[in-house]
């Protein structure tokens, strides 16, 4: 099961992870965990270890954060 977390719902999925990381475009949305992929837009802050989305703290997984924070400083400049 995958939990997706709309702006007024949320949905549950039987989509693997990796299935929505292939359809969902890599230019907003990128996965940042092994349990996670968010949408870049909606980051409200960020440190080298964990993101701010909506008052949710998401952790950084170690082999993602070098793309993630590479990323973040493209995507808001």
């Amino acid at each position: 099961y995958v939990k997706v977390f709309c702006k007024d719902r949320m949905l549950i999925t039987y989509q693997k992870l990796s299935h929505l990381q292939e359809v969902l475009p890599n230019s907003l949305f990128m996965r940042v965990h092994r349990s996670y992929i968010v949408n870049l837009s909606k980051i409200s802050s960020y440190t080298s270890q964990d993101l701010d989305i909506v008052k949710t703290n998401i952790p950084i997984g170690g082999s993602y954060k070098d793309e993630l924070l590479n990323a973040l400083s493209k995507f808001q400049a």
